[in-house]
């Protein structure tokens, strides 16, 4: 199997399959869109969805024109992720705070709280992280 990532005119990035590599377009099975976004910890974080959630046909063809880079050398921890979320992601599921799954938002809320365990952490040689991060620098600059 070849996967590849595709960044599109629109902005999308989007992780997939490669069925097919034409003079003019892809063929692509199960393709899901890259989303980036910070944390409030200032950490980047990715998130994926389907890139096209109400598509009954898992295989897509995606005219060249639209491609802006097309990048077939990918990590295999990404393409771990990929088949993982592929194989994990509820893709009927539609719920009211958008498409979130039930597995994501509880994974999300074990994260918030391992994160907010690790800031409070108290240390032996000093203060906690959150203590560090949110104290004001003791320096002036004249």
């Amino acid at each position: 199997m070849e996967y590849a990532v595709l960044k599109l005119m629109n902005g999308d990035e989007i992780i997939a399959e490669i069925l097919e590599d034409n003079e003019d377009t892809y063929k692509v099975s199960q393709p899901v869109q890259i989303h980036r976004h910070m944390t409030h910890i200032h950490q980047e974080m990715v998130r994926c969805s389907y890139w096209l959630l109400f598509s009954k046909n898992p295989e897509v063809i995606i005219d060249k024109r639209n491609v802006l880079v097309y990048s077939g050398d990918i990590n295999q921890n990404v393409v771990k992720h990929y088949e993982y979320f592929k194989e994990h992601a509820e893709y009927d599921l539609i719920d009211k705070d958008g498409f979130i799954g039930k597995d994501e938002q509880e994974f999300k809320k074990q994260m918030t709280k391992r994160i907010e365990e690790k800031l409070d952490e108290e240390h032996e040689d000093g203060p906690s992280l959150r203590d560090l991060i949110l104290s004001p620098a003791n320096t002036t600059i004249h």
